[in-house]
């Protein structure tokens, strides 16, 4: 009887390791087919955040954001990029210091993950942004 309690332990968890194993590879393969890059400006991440349809439409993405910067606002420990042309929904970018010299009316690329990303009453805030 003792026997059958240890081929049925040692069966059920070499199963379980299989399935454990099958399931990572499976879900890294996952990861891996659908990491993809996007480049957009801030109006259409203002509007996607508007229109509900942003973490459909870039959720799985790294986004290369290239804008105008309006003005550049210190957050707590943070600055805050916001970029301009965005009319009525604002598009922010967090960056922790040390900040580069940013000049109001340039243009600035900044790379983020959009699953970092939160929705504003009026306006996105994209998190832990960084220069590429």
């Amino acid at each position: 009887m003792k026997r059958v309690w240890i081929v049925v332990i040692v069966g059920g968890s070499l199963l379980l390791l299989a399935v454990i194993t099958t399931s990572f590879f499976f879900g890294s393969k996952y990861a891996l087919e659908h990491l993809s890059t996007k480049r957009v400006n801030p109006y259409e991440l203002g509007q996607a955040m508007k229109t509900d349809h942003f973490f459909r439409t870039y959720r799985e993405n790294t986004l290369l954001v290239t804008g105008t910067v309006l003005r550049v606002e210190r957050k707590n420990d943070a600055f805050q990029i916001v970029f301009d042309g965005t009319r009525d929904f604002e598009v922010r970018c967090s960056l922790k210091p040390p900040l580069i010299q940013i000049k109001l009316g340039s243009q600035i690329t900044l790379v983020t993950e959009a699953t970092s990303a939160v929705r504003l009453p009026k306006g996105v805030l994209l998190k832990d942004c960084a220069l590429p």
